[in-house]
This record gives structure tokens, sequence and C-alpha cells, in this order.
């Protein structure tokens, strides 16, 4: 993202915003209180001043409207909220492009879920464990049990923040999650945090599910939602320039998963579940070394290592056997995983992560592809994999 030099400026003024804030690895208690001083001394006009110069999106002050009438726009409390939660884990920087960030991708959250369901097309998608994913106009008290509000799905950081959209009775009154939860059987919960991710698994890319995964733009649609003409809640036909792709194909690649994943052993149901999950966090945080931890995790329980001595060994040539043919590649891919594990080795003890993050999204690519081995082909003999040690 470039600047013209008027923004330069701003952005200078949001640094020192945002290094205002002790870095604590958490958002501070009193941060309403914080954003009401920052517009008392003037400085959320210049936090709009540099947002209002990116086209996609505008801000406004005052409570949140409906979500379908403010589609194009983000409440400056949500967005300096953001600014500083991120601020607190990451760079000054960082924190100004993920409020950026934050920003127009609510704004096309709320433009799809304006827009899709006024098209002619089927916006939904039923699972074979009962779960649908759909598209709807309905307020969320009018939500049925096992359905989904794909929209959620978009930028979903927790299979679990998707139970907060399902409901058999009228929203909770409380947001806890555990309360929510209180209305489904654990057989069901089970299914929805699969659902979740497998959807993930499937259909994102390294962190988490993406609009354009799931909505396939065409070249002619791209510019006239970036110029803002499809931005606009009244009814508008399919005609050929609207999205008008849901992307059942890659949904079909995800029931499958679920048809072969429910038919697994128990015990592998679990395991494949926990490296399942691990995968999950990996991809949605933030965090160098906690995605290295949540990798090396999942890695772990995607190969069944055990937790006995001989893991790295284990895991490398696991991985080198199930991947490879011949012995030279079988050698070379041992390497490589071995080198990644033990660069995670540092996140895990010394808080700090040296290696290439491409060398991340290998590992994560080559955990992905096991899981789904394993979900599609059932147990993996994992002892007749001959283990040697190499210096």
């Amino acid at each position: 993202m470039e600047f013209t030099e008027p923004q330069e400026k701003v952005l200078a003024e949001l640094k020192q915003i945002v290094k205002g804030y002790p870095i604590e690895g958490r958002l501070p208690a009193d941060v309403v209180t914080d954003i009401s001083q920052h517009k008392k001394a003037g400085k959320t006009e210049k936090i709009k001043a540099l947002v209002c110069a990116v086209p996609e999106f505008t801000i406004f002050d005052g409570g949140l409207q409906h979500e379908f009438e403010a589609y194009n726009h983000v409440r400056i409390d949500d967005f300096i909220s953001t600014l500083i939660h991120i601020a607190l884990r990451n760079s000054p920087e960082r924190a100004i492009q993920g409020a950026v960030d934050y920003a127009v991708n609510r704004k096309f959250k709320a433009f799809i879920g304006a827009v899709v369901p006024k098209l002619d097309i089927d916006s939904s998608f039923t699972f074979s464990n009962g779960i649908t994913l759909m598209s709807s106009e309905e307020i969320p008290n009018q939500f049925v049990k096992k359905r989904i509000h794909w929209d959620d799905f978009i930028g979903m950081h927790r299979p679990e923040t998707i139970l907060c959209y399902i409901f058999e009775h009228p929203v909770p009154s409380t947001n806890d999650i555990d309360e929510v939860e209180k209305l489904f059987l654990n057989e069901e919960i089970e299914q929805i945090h699969l659902t979740a991710v497998l959807i993930s698994l499937v259909v994102a890319k390294d962190s988490g599910c993406h609009i354009h995964e799931i909505i396939k733009f065409t070249e002619e649609t791209v510019p006239l939602v970036n110029s803002g003409v499809m931005c606009h809640p009244r009814p508008v036909k399919s005609n050929g320039i609207i999205p008008n792709y849901f992307g059942a194909l890659a949904f079909n690649d995800v029931d499958s998963l679920i048809k072969a994943f429910n038919g697994l052993p128990k015990p592998l149901q679990e395991r494949l579940r926990v490296a399942l999950n691990f995968l999950n966090y990996y991809k949605s945080n933030d965090s160098i070394v906690e995605r290295a931890i949540f990798l090396r995790c999942s890695m772990e329980s995607a190969f069944q290592v055990g937790n006995k001595s001989g893991i790295r060994e284990k895991l490398s040539w696991r991985s080198a056997h199930l991947f490879c043919k011949n012995e030279a590649e079988k050698i070379e891919m041992y390497k490589k995983v071995r080198a990644i594990y033990s660069a995670t080795s540092d996140s895990v003890h010394e808080g700090k992560f040296d290696g290439d993050l491409k060398d991340l999204a290998f590992a994560a690519d080559i955990v992905k592809k096991a899981i789904v081995i394993q979900i599609n082909g059932g147990q993996v003999n994992w002892d007749n994999t001959p283990i040697k040690e190499e210096n």
C-alpha cells in the first residue's frame, strides 16, 4: 500500500498513536476509554483522513447500522480497536495495514451478504452430515439448528466462532461460547467443528477462508466491485456480470471428506481432528512464532509420531516414505522436513522463528496432504516405515 506525502504524515501520527499502548499481547481492558480519549484529542480525524484515502470503503462515526445498510462503511471505533489489537502483537506498520485489511474485508463480507441472497442461483449447500451452509438475509434469531451462514466462514479464525451463528432457539443473551454450546448435542458440535475445519482445509489457502475462494468473480466483475457500482442493496438479477458461482465444486470435495472421515475408526478420527485443529490455528494466527508452534503440533499429530524419543526422525522419514518414490527424493524430503521441524524447536523453547516462511508453507502443505490421504485411505501402517539416523 503506497501513500502520498500528506498521507505519510498521517501515517506517522498513526504510529505515535499505536506506540502509546503497552505491548502486553492482549487488548487493554480500558480500550473503550482509550477510544474516547482519541476522539477528544482529535486523533480519530487523523485516522479517518488516512483511511478514507482508500477508495474501497468509507468510515463513519456513530453506532453500527444494519449490516445490509452499511455494507460499505466501517465504524471508526471498530477500526481503532482493530488497529490497537494488532499493534499489541506486531508492529505499528502491521497494525495499520491490518486495520485497513479488516475494513476492506468487512465491506466485501457485507456486500456479499447483501447481494448473494438476491441472485437467481442455489446459494446453499447441505453436507451429508446434516450441516447446511447457507446464504440468507434472515437475522440471527431466525436461524435454525444446523444451518450456518456461510459468510461467517470468510476470515474465520476459529471453528468455535461458527457456533455463535447457529441457533435452534432465539439468540442467547450471552456471547459466552459455553452457553451457546448448550444448545447442541456433543455429536452436533463435533460435526459443526469438523465441517468448519474441512472447509478451511479444502477451500482456504494459507490464512483462513477468503471470499475469492468461495465466490468466483469474473474479470468483468472485479472492476465493478472495486468502483462501487455493484455495492447497492437493492435486488439484483444474475446476468453474467454479477458473482454467479457458489463454490459447489469445492463443497462437494468437502462433503466427500466428511463422509470418509465419519467412516474412520474413532481413534484415527480423534488423531486427525487434533491435526486439523492445529493446522487451522496455524493458518489463522498472526504471530509467526505461534504459527510455527501450531504447525509443529499439527505435524506430530498428522504423522502420529507419539510422545517418546525420536520424534524428529520418525516425522521426517514418515513424510519421506509417504510422498516420495525413489531413494534420492526420500533423502531430500527427509532432510527438508527434519530442518523445518528443528527450526520450530526455537519457537517452542526460545520464542523465535528464524526459518524461511516458505518452509512453513511447505510443511503445512505436506501436513494437509497427509491428513487427506488418511481421511480417504484410512490408517497408514507407519510401523513399516524404515527409520534410520542421519547426521
